[in-house]
């Protein structure tokens, strides 16, 4: 909670964390979230716009961790 994590407001709690449980899953297997992930899964890359961490989107896999239930 040090770093002032976001989330958007607007979405149900359950599928931001089935979202954010991918995203996770997805860059501890060696995924970078780059210009094939914004074309492939352009769900994440709504949500990650939506996100903030330090007043920032988040970018690295310890920052979306932040969230983890």
């Amino acid at each position: 909670m040090a770093h002032g994590p976001e989330l958007p407001e607007n979405r149900p709690t359950a599928e931001l964390a089935r979202m954010l449980d991918e995203i996770v899953a997805y860059l501890e297997r060696g995924g970078g979230l780059g210009l094939k992930t914004r074309l492939t899964r352009r769900e994440w890359h709504q949500l990650i716009d939506g996100c903030r961490v330090e007043g920032r989107m988040p970018r690295t896999l310890d920052e979306f961790r932040l969230w983890e239930l």
